[in-house]
């Protein structure tokens, strides 16, 4: 009905320009708008008036928040912001507030910034840097995030691997992102175990993979080293600045992948700026 409410009031502003170029009436600017919008009531234009002031207050709102967003995510770009960074300045923040719930567990921001620092000086200090891509194939917990989070913070690039995946999708998911290296649960050790020659590829004499958390069967991986334990003696504090300033807003944070239900997994980039986008959005939007 809207439609030909506006298909009518254009009719009218056709018939009105042409009347008044044909017979030379010499119509002002003001009477020409007079006519239209005298046509637009008549053509039910009320009706939309009052819609449009009933939403306004919503509407308004609306272009508020999104205003908020587009500048804000300029501003971490000019500031070239990343996930990290942005992250230890909500821990600034509220450094007590819990962050997760998991089961009978509760982690604060505070112990989530200490968990993630361990890890990305740990790797640090194995030899990772800016641009090594590390699968992570662990359930969803706490520890996931941190991990992740941990060596984003350094400058590598997590794989965030599906659990439920299992030989020739799982291998193929660590082989198409690059990865140098698995941090995977210690219950999912079966799954990477059943791969590891594979991971070899027949010319390396091993290949760098780190166990954490504990539970369910455990299989023994050739040499993988306990992430608990040789991070748990790694600082707490961040890593250096040098480090900090070399990840950039529009570097690459993560790799996700395609569920593989119409084939194997493909892998997907989410840059830093991706993601401070999608947050934003949440935050400015949801609300979140």
């Amino acid at each position: 009905m809207i439609g030909s409410r506006y298909a009518a009031l254009l009719g009218l502003g056709v018939a009105l320009l042409a009347a008044d170029i044909k017979l030379e009436l010499g119509l002002s600017l003001l009477n020409k708008i007079s006519v239209m919008g005298t046509g637009w009531l008549l053509t039910g234009g009320m009706e939309t008036l009052i819609l449009v002031i009933r939403t306004l207050p919503r509407d308004l709102r609306a272009v508020k928040k999104m205003v908020q967003l587009v500048v804000g995510t300029k501003l971490a770009e000019m500031r070239n912001l990343t996930v990290p960074k942005m992250f230890y300045n909500t821990v600034q923040r509220c450094p007590d507030k819990v962050l997760f719930y998991y089961k009978d567990e509760q982690w604060t921001f505070q112990q989530v910034e200490e968990y993630s620092n361990r890890v990305a000086h740990y790797f640090l200090a194995e030899g990772f840097s800016k641009g090594d891509t590390v699968a992570v194939f662990m359930e969803n917990r706490p520890e996931f995030v941190c991990t992740w989070l941990g060596l984003a913070k350094m400058g590598a690039i997590p794989a965030l691997i599906n659990y439920n995946l299992r030989a020739e999708s799982l291998h193929h998911s660590i082989l198409v992102a690059g990865c140098k290296a698995v941090v995977f649960s210690s219950s999912l050790s079966g799954a990477v175990s059943d791969i590891f020659t594979l991971l070899l590829n027949g010319a390396r004499q091993t290949y760098p993979t780190y166990h954490t958390g504990s539970g369910g069967n455990v299989v023994s991986v050739p040499e993988s080293k306990n992430l608990d334990e040789l991070s748990r003696e790694q600082s707490v504090t961040p890593v250096p600045r040098k480090v900090q300033d070399s990840i950039n807003f529009k570097d690459k944070l993560m790799f996700i992948y395609t569920s593989g239900t119409t084939g194997l997994p493909k892998a997907a980039v989410i840059k830093h700026a991706r993601y401070i986008l999608a947050s934003r959005g949440l935050t400015s939007i949801i609300g979140v």
